[in-house]
């Protein structure tokens, strides 16, 4: 399912904060589930509540413990391709890079990182768009293969290390060349990183189907830029849905280390959910 980028996007107020703390017995884990909810206009609504949701582990209905619609800051880790493949498209790539930074939201954080001839990532994750701004304007350089399956799991890798809401955002043309990792590799890293990944591809270059399917399994999204005038509504819009998602929780003691299927729902006639699809039942952390 792909994620369509509406200009004008018109939200309502984000509601007030639900948010419950239950005590937890010794040995359970709660498993967030972040959740972008769409109507049958494919506008976002950002003010349901916890009774509108449904969340099914494995086909069995849990109860909802933690909920939020609060607007929160997201922790991100942007890994662009800077492959061959990419070189063609370099001004539109950096173009692209360049609004995302202008896009953050105070509290925002962001890492930057490349893979081309090398993988390399920026030593900060910082809310400083001067900074961040230099990095993409200097420490870009194209040229090499595509090791894109690598490369997302190490930015799951950092990215798992932030506390609040995380994200990795890639832009790339999702055609992977002599890359040692493998899509199952990041699926297993995904389910296991509480981390939605969201990818970007550009206008000619394309986004391929298996970065959209892995995506999709994280409860992110995927958009084919056009770029151009519009780039800065496109990359808007992405940072708007990052931005409007609802927070649950479920409580387990399940430590079987299997992978559990997620199903959320909606009780709102028409409403599209998209959230992970996985998680990996390891031992309470």
């Amino acid at each position: 399912m792909g994620v369509r980028l509406i200009a004008g996007l018109c939200l309502a107020a984000a509601g007030v904060t639900a948010q419950q703390q239950p005590t937890f017995r010794s040995g359970t884990r709660v498993v967030p589930v972040y959740a972008t909810v769409q109507g049958p206009d494919g506008r976002l609504l950002v003010n349901l509540q916890k009774n509108d949701f449904e969340i099914l582990d494995n086909g069995k209905p849990q109860i909802i413990t933690s909920f939020s619609n609060q607007t929160e800051p997201i922790v991100s880790v942007a890994a662009w391709d800077v492959s061959t493949s990419l070189e063609p498209f370099a001004l539109e790539s950096r173009a692209a890079a360049l609004s995302l930074v202008r896009a953050l939201r105070p509290g925002d954080r962001l890492r930057f990182g490349s893979f081309g001839q090398e993988i390399a990532f920026s030593p900060l994750m910082t809310g400083d768009k001067p900074t961040l701004e230099r990095i993409v304007t200097e420490e870009l350089w194209f040229g090499g293969s595509t090791r894109l399956w690598g490369v997302l799991e190490r930015s799951l890798s950092l990215v798992s290390q932030e506390g609040g809401r995380r994200v990795v955002i890639t832009l790339t043309d999702g055609r992977p060349t002599t890359d040692p990792r493998s899509e199952n590799d990041v699926l297993m890293a995904v389910h296991r990183a509480d981390t939605m990944i969201y990818a970007l591809g550009l206008d000619g270059a394309g986004l391929a189907g298996d970065i959209r399917a892995v995506a999709e399994q994280s409860g992110g999204g995927h958009a084919v830029l056009k770029g151009g005038p519009d780039l800065d509504r496109e990359i808007e819009a992405v940072m708007v849905e990052l931005h409007h998602q609802y927070l649950l929780g479920f409580t387990t003691d399940v430590s079987d280390g299997k992978l559990h299927a997620l199903t959320v729902r909606t009780r709102v006639l028409g409403a599209k959910v998209r959230s992970r699809r996985g998680y990996v039942a390891d031992p309470p952390r």
